[in-house]
């Protein structure tokens, strides 16, 4: 392990929050930190502090993301490693299994590096380099793992985590966890099957009469607008496509690539050549808490109660 020392002779800024003021911070001079290039080593229950950190734009994280150049709201749980553990950005976009006091466990995504060997620069709002044994955590994943923000263990305490085969999907964004409660529920329109699927994984319906400019609209920015959706005649008037296209992106969005559709077959339903109700079990009778880690089975039928949405 390389430990080196640094001198801190700029502004320690407090602690993140809505009323933070830059202008509000003490001096800490010829302070002197360890430096450390690398971290402990990774296990299935690797021992580590969890600190609380802020992602979005004027918090302590500093700049974006390492990891994917965005800022990222307090409701999405999300981590930044320390630089051992980071090792120049390999576990990007991975999901860990973080283990917290009494059992409970959260899941997080890597999005950025807590930086060990470098700091007290304005990159880093000043403050000291980064323990080498640090997840920097946002306000969800604490939330998560149970922990009230008048505990006395909020803001820093022993976890252990580990790494899982999951990363974060790209081209199906998921909700968070907190994001779960504002699912959009067209209650008393489509059918009560097909209602309980929605709730299971949290799926968003999304209706719209004009297009948006997609690429100018940030994912975190488009989860914080969801409202509730009232009762809608349109889509009364046509319960049928509607509940076809809820079990069609249901089936689409699987995390596993290979249990996904093909595009033929999703053109084949939308023609109407292939009934959707053969080709996948749109049974959902059980209900499987979104807490609950599930298996998918390994035959070629779909089976929504086995979904692990939301993260």
């Amino acid at each position: 392990m390389i430990i080196e020392n640094q001198r801190c002779d700029g502004p320690i800024l407090p602690a993140f929050g809505p009323d933070h003021d830059p202008a509000n911070t003490t001096r800490q001079v010829r302070q002197t930190y360890a430096t450390y290039f690398c971290s402990p080593p990774v296990t299935n229950g690797t021992a580590a502090v969890l600190n609380l950190s802020g992602f979005e734009k004027g918090e302590d994280g500093g700049g974006r993301a390492r990891c994917d150049k965005k800022y990222h709201s307090d409701d999405t749980p999300v981590v930044a490693l320390s630089t051992g553990w980071f090792n120049d950005a390999v576990h990007c976009e991975q999901v860990i299994l973080i283990r917290g006091k009494g059992g409970r466990t959260a899941q997080a995504v890597v999005v950025d590096e807590c930086n060990s060997h470098v700091g007290c620069d304005n990159s880093g709002d000043y403050r000291p380099p980064c323990p080498n044994n640090v997840l920097a955590a946002s306000k969800a994943v604490w939330a998560a793992l149970g922990v009230p923000e008048n505990s006395s263990l909020y803001g820093e305490m022993d976890v252990t985590w580990s790494p899982t085969n999951k990363t974060n999907p790209r081209g199906s964004y998921q909700l968070s966890q907190i994001h779960r409660s504002k699912i959009i529920f067209i209650a008393g329109i489509i059918g009560p099957l097909v209602a309980a699927a929605l709730v299971t994984i949290g799926l968003v319906v999304c209706i719209h009469t004009r297009r948006p400019r997609w690429k100018e609209l940030d994912e975190e920015q488009w989860e914080n607008s969801l409202v509730l959706l009232s009762d809608d005649e349109e889509m009364r008037n046509n319960i049928g496509e509607v509940e076809k296209m809820i079990k069609l992106a249901i089936w689409c969005l699987q995390k596993e690539p290979t249990r996904r559709p093909s595009m033929s077959i999703v053109v084949r339903v939308l023609e109407g050549t292939i009934a959707l109700e053969h080709m996948i079990d749109s049974s959902y009778a059980t209900l499987i808490p979104s807490d609950t880690p599930v298996e998918i089975s390994s035959n070629a039928t779909f089976d929504v109660s086995s979904t692990t949405f939301p993260r």
